[in-house]
């Protein structure tokens, strides 16, 4: 089971493979030669220290221990889950007989304006 680690301070603006697996690592507590595969899912700077760093979330896949990882109650750390995959590959499927009657209009561009849009789009409504 992969899980979703968010929030992770990335070293550097294009970290290696390698350097991801390390630093997921030691974010989890655990060694790298654990860490069977690290992807990068979104990456964002952050600008809010003097020092600007790069913070990213990961998909990560483990050789054994997920739950044991899970239990640990890590801040940022939970299973991926299928509304993750979708987000990732930009498909997001739309339950079959689902039909809109009417057409929804989000107003405004700000936070939630964006995340109603978002949630509308993902549920296949013909937001306007």
């Amino acid at each position: 089971m992969p899980l979703l680690v968010a929030n992770v301070k990335l070293p550097g603006e294009f970290p290696t493979e390698d350097a991801l697996r390390s630093t997921v690592a030691r974010h989890l507590g655990v060694s790298a030669t654990r860490v069977a595969e690290a992807t990068l899912v979104r990456r964002s700077l952050d600008g809010r220290a003097r020092t600007p760093a790069w913070r990213g979330n990961l998909r990560v896949t483990l050789d054994r221990g997920e739950n044991e990882v899970l239990s640990k109650s890590i801040a940022g750390v939970r299973p991926f889950t299928e509304r993750d995959e979708a987000r990732l590959s930009g498909s997001f499927p739309v339950p079959e007989g689902l039909r809109w009657t009417s057409r929804p209009i989000v107003i405004g561009a700000g936070p939630a304006g964006i995340f109603a849009a978002l949630r509308l789009g993902e549920a296949g409504a013909p937001a306007l």
